[in-house]
């Protein structure tokens, strides 16, 4: 419960104070889909470095094939991201998520 409240306050704070978040730690990343919370709105991604455990507001912007919308709900395990992460007050989440469906992982590379 408390997760869920977090991620509201996240989004609300993030849709409030859209140009201070510019200024936040940002960067990219690449991995597997381990596993979707989808009641939390999180994802769970192996990537190089180990396990990332990231936050996918309802504002971000998730991509699949062709830049077609998809919702959180249509991401598997398995599937490669692509997504830019933003830090603030601590907390990880996704801005945009671009989606490898698994069975294109293998044409991809």
């Amino acid at each position: 419960m408390r997760r869920v409240f977090m991620v509201l306050v996240l989004t609300a704070v993030a849709c409030l104070a859209g140009a201070s978040l510019a200024s936040a730690d940002e960067r990219a990343e690449t991995g597997t889909v381990l596993a979707v919370g989808n009641d939390d709105s999180t994802l769970l991604v192996s990537i190089a470095g180990g396990f990332q455990l990231v936050v996918v507001p309802a504002s971000a912007e998730i991509r699949g094939p062709g830049h077609r919308p998809l919702t959180l709900g249509q991401i598997r395990p398995g599937d490669l991201v692509d997504y830019s992460i933003s830090t603030w007050a601590g907390m990880e989440f996704a801005e945009v998520v671009h989606v490898t469906p698994q069975r294109q992982v293998g044409a991809r590379h």
